[in-house]
């Protein structure tokens, strides 16, 4: 094993160099890890940027029989361009200098269209797309918590999503935001009323 790392690494240099990537810093393949926001992301595009040193360095140790096909290539790059989406929606909404909760329902809109099947999706993100839809409305549900929390940010109050919320319910802006305010004052006078009970 230890040879054909070395045969591996030392077939990676020379195909640098013979590409022109002498002044380049080679990179190393990396790894899928269940547990890392878009590391499914980061290893499909690292393979995709090493395409040629990967089937070089696979042709130098005759491993023939693990070379992709360029079919396989080309499902690597969709699958690639389908999680990007995901990767704006982690990298934006894992910020911590600044709110994200009203971010939340413009991210779930642009997730739910690139559910949307495309004739140029291969069978990989067809079959992913449809077990992601699936399961959206559980793994990134829609409340009225959003809803409130986007009509507060000037930048998403209009929304489509949240003009569409409002009106199959029958409601106004005021009416929605009305009904948050009393639940909260309600909320409040029952919390403070517990804590002067406690300290009493």
């Amino acid at each position: 094993m230890r040879e054909e790392e070395g045969s591996c690494e030392e077939s990676a240099a020379c195909s640098a160099s013979s590409i022109g990537f002498r002044q380049q810093p080679l990179t190393t393949l990396k790894k899928d890890c269940p547990t890392r926001w878009n590391c499914l992301l980061f290893m499909l595009e690292n393979a995709v940027k090493n395409q040629e040193l990967v089937e070089r360095c696979l042709s130098r140790l005759r491993q023939f029989n693990k070379m992709l096909s360029d079919e396989d290539w080309q499902n690597i790059e969709n699958l690639v361009e389908f999680l990007e989406i995901f990767r704006s929606a982690t990298e934006v909404l894992s910020g911590a200098t600044y709110p994200t909760i009203s971010l939340i329902l413009l991210f779930r809109v642009e997730i739910a269209a690139v559910l949307t099947e495309s004739p140029n999706d291969c069978q990989v993100v067809k079959l992913m797309k449809q077990r992601m839809r699936q399961s959206l409305n559980y793994r990134q549900p829609f409340t009225e918590l959003h809803v409130l929390a986007a009509m507060l940010d000037p930048s998403q109050r209009n929304l489509n999503a949240v003009q569409e919320y409002l009106f199959e319910r029958g409601m106004t802006a005021v009416d929605l935001l009305s009904g948050a305010a009393e639940q909260f004052r309600s909320k409040l006078k029952t919390h403070l009323f517990r804590q002067a009970y406690n300290t009493a």
